[in-house]
């Protein structure tokens, strides 16, 4: 796996909002799989750049992400 941080980040501008760890992996090209979940939720939680959010969706809750200066931008 090689996403970088600024991969990420570049993601979410783009987005303009909160998007959730699969569409995010998707995004990246990446497969499905607990240990890419784990690697890429680490490569997030150290970033100080990146919040996350949680949502329920239908019965289960979701983690959502989104940048720091994009909330502080409205």
């Amino acid at each position: 796996m090689d996403i970088s941080q600024s991969d990420i980040e570049n993601i979410l501008r783009e987005e303009k909002g909160s998007i959730s760890l699969a569409t995010l992996m998707v995004k990246l090209s990446l497969q499905q799989s607990n240990i890419n979940r784990l690697r890429l939720t680490s490569l997030i939680k150290w970033n100080p750049n990146i919040k996350r959010t949680y949502m329920r969706v239908g019965t289960e809750t979701q983690t959502f992400y989104y940048l720091k200066q994009a909330i502080e931008e409205f």
